[in-house]
């Protein structure tokens, strides 16, 4: 028999035995599961130098910025299933509905779908991740002239800025929460004061009540705590003093009446008259707050304890993107 009349004879039995199998070939290969998204491997500068042109390479797109954030753990690499303990794999749901990156259940009867934001700080966040970590680091280098930020993040709504500020100094404060801050020591000196933030407006506007702000500053460190007070009577400030100030500190203060009993808190004392001597060391520490105050047409009063925070966070931090990123992961 000629070889092609076998080759005839073989096609012949295919297409007449194997239509089934052909249609349970292209549904088997229908259902099975698409590949996970391999998010860019991109290598991840040391961010005590972390640049411009590195913000803009870690952030040209939305896989990009996940892997940074991976990289640096603010999102987790492997996430289990909350539901079967199974592995699960990252994709991206790319229906205007819900568009986006989200962990999906690698077991067949479960696919139970995660958010990659679930449990982050970027979670309830409509702002794509590369835009979040953009701003952040504008925040941190304070840059944070709102129309700028708005024009240059391609960002609509002015309320989303003020809200993000409010996100990072929420993490200042969080920070000090974490790690109460206690200046001084035996052999050191802190210089304490008050700052009047709002003055009291006769016969110009409404009319403000008064915001008094406490603090002191280590003459050695350069560091401080900032305390918005009430009341400027002893029995609020000399508690103060107790909570952020060591044992055996000398302590200068003007001389206010709230402040002569010091001595005996286990302190040394020391007065300074300020209409007599040149200003104290906690003097350019108030005149930058007060800056940063009118820079802000003003602070809202439920908010200021959050703006000090951010001050004190600046004073022993700079603009640093590497310890505000340290900070976020350890919330």
């Amino acid at each position: 028999r000629p070889p092609f009349l076998n080759v005839q004879i073989v096609f012949k039995s295919i297409v007449k035995t194997s239509c089934h199998s052909y249609r349970l070939f292209f549904t088997t290969m229908a259902a099975l599961p698409v590949p996970a998204l391999a998010p860019a491997v991109i290598p991840t500068p040391d961010l005590h130098d972390f640049k411009y042109s590195d913000l803009f390479k870690a952030t040209e797109d939305e896989i990009s910025a996940i892997a940074w954030c991976q990289n640096n753990g603010l999102i987790a690499k492997d996430k289990m299933c909350a539901s079967c303990g199974s592995p699960t794999a990252l994709r991206e749901r790319d229906t205007d509905k819900n568009k986006g990156f989200y962990f999906r259940c690698t077991l067949r009867s479960c696919r139970k779908e995660i958010s990659v934001r679930k449990d982050t700080w970027f979670e309830g966040s409509h702002l794509r991740i590369a835009t979040i970590i953009q701003f952040v680091y504008f925040w941190c280098r304070d840059y944070v002239i709102q129309d700028e930020l708005q024009f240059q993040l391609g960002i609509v709504g002015e309320h989303t800025i003020v809200n993000w500020k409010n996100f990072c100094r929420d993490i200042c404060l969080e920070y000090f929460i974490r790690n109460p801050v206690v200046i001084g020591g035996p052999g050191q000196t802190v210089e304490i004061d008050e700052c009047l933030l709002v003055r009291r407006k006769y016969n110009v506007g409404h009319l403000d009540r008064e915001q008094w702000v406490f603090g002191g500053y280590d003459v050695a460190t350069k560091v401080g705590f900032m305390v918005p007070v009430d009341r400027r009577d002893a029995a609020t400030l000399l508690s103060i003093i107790q909570q952020y100030i060591a044992p055996g500190t000398t302590i200068i203060s003007d001389l206010w009446a709230a402040y002569n009993t010091i001595g005996t808190l286990g302190y040394q004392h020391l007065t300074v008259n300020h209409s007599l001597n040149f200003v104290d060391p906690t003097t350019g520490a108030w005149q930058k707050a007060k800056r940063k105050h009118k820079q802000r047409y003003g602070t809202h009063r439920e908010l200021l304890h959050t703006y000090l925070a951010e001050f004190m966070w600046r004073q022993r931090f700079g603009y640093s993107f590497h310890d505000f990123v340290a900070h976020v992961r350890a919330v």
